[in-house]
């Protein structure tokens, strides 16, 4: 599979082969385009990807403009190119419209850097409501930040929305017991944690921006 890109941002042009399975470092300089690139990839599985990562400004042919950009996707032997008309982002041909769905990824995900943090009220910090997390992740937490204390890690289903889980580190036993919750977590290990939990349960063979 391959992606073409034309007057992206700071990508003038660019052909990109998309590697096999593994693990695949991308590097650059700021402003190079690796982001860019990162999103075009993250509509293969996500129809929202070029109005969430290509901003523009309504009503304005000048101003946040993509009138010049083409983002091009080979498949198979079939192609389909996406360009911004003004209101949205139109596939052409249209025929091909449905061609990502082919893609031979059974999901995409794509993990942003996010420093948003879900705090718990302090009453919903009660030993009836600490959950386990799943060995999976605490295993993986404490192999790639070299740090035992992930061992501690709990959660705990916070009202502050539907499915919002707040994670907790807990120190100490009984009457000494202590819990450190995400605003005490450094950006780094915040992120790693939301890795941790998007790896978890996520399909073979899926890709992982």
């Amino acid at each position: 599979m391959r992606i073409e890109i034309e007057n992206l941002k700071n990508i003038r042009s660019l052909e990109f082969d998309l590697p096999g399975p593994g693990l695949w470092l991308l590097t650059g300089v700021n402003g190079s385009g690796k982001s860019s690139l990162l999103a075009a990839l993250y509509r293969i599985g996500s129809g929202r990807a070029f109005q969430d990562y290509f901003k523009t400004t309504a009503g304005q042919d000048r101003i946040d403009t993509f009138k010049d950009t083409a983002v091009r996707y080979h498949l198979d032997g079939e192609t389909v190119t996406y360009a911004y008309g003004g209101t949205r982002w139109r596939p052409r041909p249209s025929k091909n419209s449905q061609l990502l769905n082919d893609s031979p990824y059974e999901s995409v995900v794509f993990m942003g850097v996010d420093a948003g943090r879900i705090e718990p009220f302090p009453d919903e910090i009660e030993a009836r409501n600490l959950r386990e997390v799943p060995e999976e992740i605490k295993t993986f937490l404490q192999e790639v930040l070299n740090d035992q204390k992930w061992q501690d890690l709990r959660y705990v289903n916070t009202r502050r929305g539907r499915g919002n889980e707040a994670y907790l580190i807990r120190q100490g036993r009984r009457r000494r017991l202590r819990y450190y919750s995400e605003k005490n977590f450094s950006l780094g290990e915040l992120c790693i944690l939301k890795l941790a939990k998007k790896l978890h349960g996520m399909a073979h063979n899926s890709l992982v921006l």
